[in-house]
């Protein structure tokens, strides 16, 4: 007889997996800000110009609005600057303080403000979801205490990515801030990922395959190995940015050509999971029949990996469009959550084996 889950766990998944799917949007349209270049469409955090509905003509401003933003971000900075030497970070807040381009204010765009300020909207709402998950996690308790505090530690960290959010915009997104930005992103995603999985006892998130438990080791290496892929990613990224500023955004055409080695070792990496996933395919492969939920999801993360490719080798000859940017990072990160669920999967199905031993 199958048992039907609470009603307050039903809830539970609900929201964890709406909370999931808000958090990857949220990537695509942060991608999308970095590659309209609109990150600095608001120069100040919560707020944007001062007002919680932004403006949409420059004339709704005052005349010196760049000298009043720049004078708040300089002064916010001091401040970090100053906590950062007291616990011995001097060197990043020499590089806070240090940077002339920090309070260098760019022109009122109303499209990139708006752009910037949905970004920030919809980041709103997923706290507001997260604070819900825990909520909803709360009568839980007596059935799985992880979930109440591990709900309770996302809503935390999604809390100080929102501060880190507020630091990136004070130093003009600083080289470095954009990638812990990123990295905290993962860290988020993967906590999440990991809840819901973990509210999810059902039959068909459990296998009991010899050939897919013995890929857990395969897909942490995996899972391992794409976290300095980020980070070369946002390298890249930052990069791009740096160009863009000398350049000009009409002048794509001479953006490769000034890359560095991190771009040519971040397109080369991907033909590694690409050969990981392939392998992983083709030992499931032998046992289709008896995991055939494994046969499919390693599947569609060898389309996930390939997709990576098309969308960088897009990006290559292409001149580095900004329409494949925020899919190139979106489907990065929904890479990222697939081996991290097949992780999880194999990880269980190793478990389960060992007790029916």
């Amino acid at each position: 007889m199958k048992i039907k889950p609470d009603k307050n766990l039903k809830r539970f998944r609900r929201l964890g997996v709406t909370s999931i799917i808000a958090v990857y949007l949220l990537i695509f349209v942060g991608g999308v800000v970095r590659s309209s270049g609109s990150g600095m469409g608001c120069p100040d955090w919560p707020k944007c110009f001062g007002q919680w509905v932004p403006p949409t003509v420059e004339s709704e401003l005052p005349q010196d609005y760049k000298a009043i933003y720049s004078e708040k971000r300089k002064n916010k900075n001091i401040k970090l600057a100053s906590t950062l030497e007291s616990l011995g970070a001097s060197q990043s807040a020499k590089l806070i303080l240090g940077d002339s381009n920090t309070y260098v204010e760019e022109d009122f765009n109303a499209v990139k403000t708006w752009v910037e300020y949905i970004n920030r909207l919809i980041g709103a709402i997923i706290g507001i979801l997260l604070i819900g998950l825990f909520i909803s996690a709360l009568p839980l308790i007596k059935i799985e205490k992880s979930l109440a505090a591990f709900s309770g530690v996302i809503v935390i960290l999604t809390g100080f990515q929102g501060w880190l959010g507020s630091i990136v915009v004070s130093t003009n997104l600083l080289p470095g801030m954009i990638t812990i930005h990123m990295l905290l992103a993962l860290l988020i995603i993967s906590a999440l990922i990991a809840l819901v999985f973990n509210a999810y006892p059902d039959p068909n998130f459990s296998s009991t395959s010899k050939e897919f438990s013995k890929l857990k080791y395969i897909f942490l290496f995996m899972l391992i190995a794409l976290v300095p892929q980020f980070i070369l990613g946002t390298e890249v990224r930052e990069s791009v940015d740096l160009l863009s500023r000398n350049f000009g955004f009409e002048n794509r055409s001479n953006w490769i050509a000034y890359l560095d080695s991190s771009f040519y070792i971040h397109r080369s990496f991907s033909w590694l999971f690409l050969a990981i996933s392939v392998y992983a395919f083709t030992k499931i492969y032998k046992n289709y029949k008896s995991s055939e939920i494994e046969f499919k999801m390693t599947f569609l993360m060898i389309g996930l990996v390939s997709l990576e490719i098309v969308i960088g080798v897009g990006m290559y000859f292409f001149e580095i469009p900004p329409y494949l940017q925020p899919l190139h990072l979106l489907n990065g990160t929904l890479l990222f959550g697939f081996v991290l669920l097949l992780y999880l999967m194999s990880r269980k199905s190793s478990l389960l084996l060992k007790t029916s031993e």
